[in-house]
């Protein structure tokens, strides 16, 4: 039987993440970001799914050998989240394993009878002494850079900061939230903010970036800058950023090389169409 867990019984499938290679599912065990816990035993969970509170994804974790979980896991998917999902939007079942031994799980038993399609993920991480060999990017004479902060929340005109109060609501429980556990770069234009890198997911002192632009404002170096500046405040900081993009995202790519960031691993993603055409 497939039981969803309580807020307040996340930290019994801690065990089950730590072994685990994906920040966001540490996240969100850890109560620093929101999301959905599904296991196999209340008490001692041997496997589970996690289902990230921005609705972009579904971790699992712990034991992929684990039969009675692979078997109920499906028929609770099929019943239980699928319609719930697309009621929220949802389109794309996005099924992502914290150990490679998933992989075959995913293609052999739980999702064999679908039409399953799979990517490539690619994880950086960032010697500080290649950022140090990284010019400052420069920045357009219309454009500043300046910190995500209370002060600058306060002092703009609320359809000036859209782009931020839409990723602090896909990634935390509040804008109180985010002020206190995350960190985020923006850059104005005559106000606007056009461009941001903030946290999305925060495990320990490690923050997950995420970058936005709009589209009338790519191509002027925006993100990058915003990112050059957001890495600067981590070192100084004794923060960790951390990069995570599909190999496709050719320029959140290119981003994160031009600022030093390095591949240190890559994993494997699938998803299937939760409503077929």
């Amino acid at each position: 039987m497939i039981h969803e867990l309580e807020p307040a019984q996340f930290h019994r499938c801690r065990n089950l993440v730590n072994r685990g290679m994906n920040l966001e599912s540490k996240a969100i065990i850890a109560g620093m970001n929101p999301g959905r816990v599904f296991v196999d035993d209340v008490d001692h969970p041997r496997s589970g799914m996690i289902w990230q509170g921005n609705l972009d994804g579904f971790h699992f974790v712990g034991d992929s050998g684990n039969p009675a979980f692979n078997y109920e896991i499906r028929a609770y998917i099929d019943t239980i989240i699928t319609p719930q999902a697309v009621e929220l939007g949802v389109e794309w079942f996005e099924c992502l394993g914290d150990h490679p031994s998933w992989y075959r799980v995913f293609q052999e038993e739980l999702f064999a009878d679908r039409h399953l399609a799979g990517w490539n993920q690619y994880v950086y991480n960032l010697n500080p002494a290649d950022f140090r060999s990284i010019r400052r990017p420069e920045l357009g004479a219309d454009y500043e850079v300046q910190q995500v902060t209370m002060e600058l929340l306060r002092n703009h005109p609320m359809q000036h900061l859209e782009m931020i109060e839409a990723t602090i609501g896909e990634f935390w429980q509040s804008q109180e939230d985010f002020l206190e556990n995350g960190l985020g770069f923006c850059v104005l234009y005559h106000g606007q903010v056009v461009s941001l890198c903030m946290t999305g997911f925060r495990y320990r002192n490690i923050h997950a970036l995420d970058i936005k632009t709009m589209e009338s404002h790519r191509g002027n170096k925006l993100a990058q800058c915003a990112v050059y500046a957001m890495v600067e405040h981590c070192l100084r900081h004794d923060f960790i950023p951390y990069w995570d993009c599909s190999e496709g995202n050719l320029p959140s790519n290119g981003i994160a090389r031009r600022i030093g960031f390095q591949i240190e691993f890559a994993y494997e993603g699938y998803e299937f169409n939760l409503v077929p055409s």
